[in-house]
């Protein structure tokens, strides 16, 4: 029987890895949404999270929430495999706040030309309009836009819940009108009317009032000057003054402005009949603010004259005696500078 000659070498019996313990956990946060594990390094080992896929780094990172068993085995003999005593757990994503809600929504008006924004209030947790975080839910002095809501925990800020787009409506439109003032079926009536579109006529009221800032006239956007004068108790002195308000009543936008009346063309009379009978027994300028008045008989003959005339003529001369039936030519000078001529009949009954 041959012998050989070279002897044959029986390895030493392998060691089994030490039992895998945990170096470090980091659990998952709302900044970094996954778990990592590191184990205590051996020399000569690879490692394994529930004994699957070995790898010779001891550090395993994007781990979803679970428990997780250590495993270490001999690079030499991977036969030789030493498992943790316990699991390790990686936990859940923490909880992110609540959606944000609105609880109020203020839009501009021509009053307040900036929004307002107040979010439904949560316990422990900052606000925001996407320009910074804050502890106080409500935002104002918004320009019109569009705003995202979020909500971040105050002892967590990177856990932060984005909500809906708010927008912050633009400033309306504000109301401009013109008023203007022509005889109407020999009434003298101001009409407004609006400017540039700034407001619908089905949306609005309207507020007249006097120079002493009584209301006169009604909610429309016309005022009746002839009525007003006829049925005052009190004197009227020219320029007449009123003022119109108009008020949106779908954005509350209100713009006043004032109305001058020099005089009143609209009724002159053609005739007076001074007999006693209560109808038209004077010449009546009272709304038309007349600094003189004179008449002429039909030869060009002045026959009366008034300064601050009003309806003091009834027939009479200057010295008070009753003119005769005839036609008469008047000469009206106003307050303004302007004047105006004209034919008067002067009936008297026989």
């Amino acid at each position: 029987m041959a012998i050989s000659a070279s002897a044959t070498k029986i390895n030493a019996v392998p060691v089994p890895p030490l039992v895998p313990t945990i170096a470090s956990v980091i659990q998952p946060s709302c900044a970094t949404p996954s778990g990592s594990i590191n184990i205590v390094s051996q020399s000569g080992v690879e490692y394994s999270l529930n004994g699957t896929t070995f790898q010779s780094s001891n550090s395993f990172s994007g781990l979803a929430p679970n428990n997780y068993v250590l495993y270490v085995r001999n690079v030499d003999d991977n036969s030789c495999v030493t498992q943790s005593v316990s699991s390790t757990k990686i936990d859940p994503l923490p909880a992110l706040p609540i959606v944000p809600t609105v609880a109020l929504l203020v839009n501009p008006t021509c009053a307040v030309q900036t929004g307002t924004i107040r979010i439904t209030a949560q316990n422990n947790v900052q606000y925001s309009l996407g320009a910074g975080y804050q502890d106080n839910p409500e935002f104002s002095n918004l320009s019109p836009g569009d705003y995202t809501m979020s909500v971040r925990f105050t002892s967590s800020i990177a856990c932060i819940t984005v909500g809906a787009k708010i927008t912050v409506k633009p400033v309306p439109a504000q109301i401009q009108f013109e008023s203007v003032g022509d005889c109407i079926s020999k009434e003298y009536i101001i009409t407004a009317s609006p400017l540039a579109s700034s407001y619908d006529l089905n949306n609005v009221d309207y507020q007249w009032k006097d120079n002493l800032g009584n209301p006169v006239g009604t909610n429309t956007n016309t005022l009746n000057v002839s009525d007003i004068v006829s049925s005052s108790i009190s004197e009227v002195a020219f320029p007449l003054n009123y003022s119109l308000t108009i008020t949106s009543t779908a954005t509350g936008c209100e713009t006043t402005e004032n109305i001058f009346i020099e005089s009143v063309f609209c009724n002159i009379q053609k005739g007076i009949s001074p007999d006693g009978n209560g109808s038209n027994e004077y010449f009546d300028l009272r709304l038309m603010d007349v600094k003189k008045l004179t008449i002429f008989d039909r030869y060009g003959i002045k026959v009366y004259s008034q300064i601050n005339y009003t309806d003091q003529w009834k027939g009479q001369s200057d010295n008070g005696n009753d003119l005769p039936s005839a036609t008469y030519y008047y000469v009206m000078e106003f307050n303004n500078g302007n004047s105006k001529t004209g034919w008067i009949y002067l009936i008297r009954e026989k």
